[in-house]
């Protein structure tokens, strides 16, 4: 008996090695799957380039933005802007992902707080850029209001205020 628990356990111990994969069949298996994943995308984009109409789409672009460059560059800009701060959360929060996974901890909690510096950076700098534009535009609008003989609406307020305190002054009796 003790001979056939020895062959049963010496059977389940071959079984868990044919069973167990090693680091090259991993990464082999990997780099399959990834290529599949590269091939697979690649016929997406193939699809909707020439099937959904892709292509043309992308000529019709192009041909505006040769036509109109000055607003192609606006808009590219501003896509920009409004994309860079979500494609910096995006991208640390996947690469803290990534050193998640790895478990260094001390270089997560230094990415983060990298991550957020550059962040409240980019948003401080929006919202600086956004003031400036705003006072640049009150005091371009004001001094053209100024150029073309319109008056303010403080000025307005304060010769009204005027006209009815000489009106009251003098309807009073004396």
């Amino acid at each position: 008996m003790t001979q056939s628990n020895n062959t049963h356990a010496n059977r389940k111990g071959a079984d868990e090695d044919s069973q167990s994969l090693n680091p090259e069949q991993l990464l082999e298996g990997l780099f399959q799957a990834l290529y599949r994943l590269w091939l697979q995308g690649r016929r997406v984009v193939c699809f909707i380039m020439s099937e959904l109409g892709g292509n043309e789409l992308f000529e019709a672009v192009i041909s505006w933005s040769v036509q109109h460059p000055d607003l192609a560059i606006c808009l590219l800009a501003a896509c920009f802007v409004f994309l860079l701060p979500l494609l910096i959360i995006f991208g640390f929060g996947f690469i803290t992902l990534l050193v998640t996974f790895t478990g260094i901890l001390v270089l997560e909690g230094t990415l983060l707080t990298f991550v957020f510096m550059i962040f409240f950076a980019c948003i401080g700098s929006l919202a600086i850029a956004f003031l400036v534009f705003a006072v640049v535009a009150y005091f371009g609008f004001s001094q053209i209001y100024g150029f073309l003989g319109m008056e303010r609406y403080r000025d307005a307020f304060l010769r009204f205020l005027q006209e009815n305190i000489s009106a009251t002054t003098a309807n009073e009796p004396n």
